[in-house]
C-alpha cells in the first residue's frame, strides 16, 4: 500500500474526526506498525479509501466500476476483467481470477519463501512479466484470510494504484 497525499483540491476529508484517524493511521503505517483499527476507525478509513477510488478513476466515479481491460502504467493489457474492488483498512484492492489475467505472472525473485508448505503465510507475492521481464506490480495470491479485509483465499488481488483502466484516471496528478 502507497502512501497517499490528498491534494488541496480533492475533497474526501469530511470532517476534521476522519482527517486526524487517516493522518494517525499513515503515522502508524510509516513506522511499519499496522495496528488493529477500532471499528469507527475501520469505517472512517474505508470510506476515505472509497473516496479516494472515485477521485482517481474517472468510470469509478460515475458507476463503481473499471473499465476494461485493466492495464498496466504503460498502456499493457494486463486483467481483462475483475470479480469485485475489495475496499479494507489497508486500502482498496482489485480481486480477481486467474482466468482474468491477460499476462503470465511468475513468483517475485526472493519471495519464493512465502510458498513453502512449512511457512505460515497469508499471500504469496506475486508478478506479472512481459518480455521475460517480471514488471514491478506487486500482485497478492490470498492464502489465508485476515481481519483487516475481506480477502479470498485462492484469489488475486492488485492495487488500483499500480494499474489503470481503459478509461483513465481523473486528473493528470499522481495521487500518491
Amino acid at each position: 500500500m502507497s502512501g497517499f497525499v490528498v491534494p488541496p483540491d480533492i475533497e474526501i476529508f469530511h470532517t476534521k474526526s476522519q482527517r486526524r484517524i487517516w493522518d494517525k493511521f499513515w503515522r502508524n503505517v510509516n513506522k511499519g506498525n499496522y495496528n488493529v483499527l477500532t471499528e469507527e476507525e475501520s469505517l472512517v478509513i474505508r470510506d476515505i479509501h472509497s473516496e479516494r477510488l472515485k477521485a482517481h478513476y474517472k468510470q469509478y466515479s460515475v458507476d463503481g466500476t473499471l473499465a476494461l481491460p485493466i492495464r498496466l502504467q504503460d498502456g499493457t493489457p494486463f486483467l481483462s476483467g475483475y470479480r469485485r474492488i475489495v475496499v479494507g483498512d489497508h486500502g482498496a484492492y482489485i480481486e480477481f481470477e486467474e482466468k482474468d489475467l491477460l499476462l503470465p505472472i511468475q513468483t517475485k525473485k526472493g519471495q519464493e519463501w512465502r510458498e513453502n508448505e512449512n511457512y505460515d503465510c497469508k499471500y504469496h507475492w506475486k508478478q506479472p512479466v512481459t518480455n521475460d521481464t517480471p514488471r514491478n506490480v506487486k500482485i497478492y495470491f490470498q492464502t489465508k484470510r485476515v481481519k483487516y479485509a475481506d480477502y479470498l483465499t485462492s484469489m488475486y488481488y492488485v492495487d488500483p494504484y499500480e494499474v489503470t483502466d481503459s478509461v483513465g484516471r481523473n486528473t493528470d496528478k499522481d495521487l500518491l
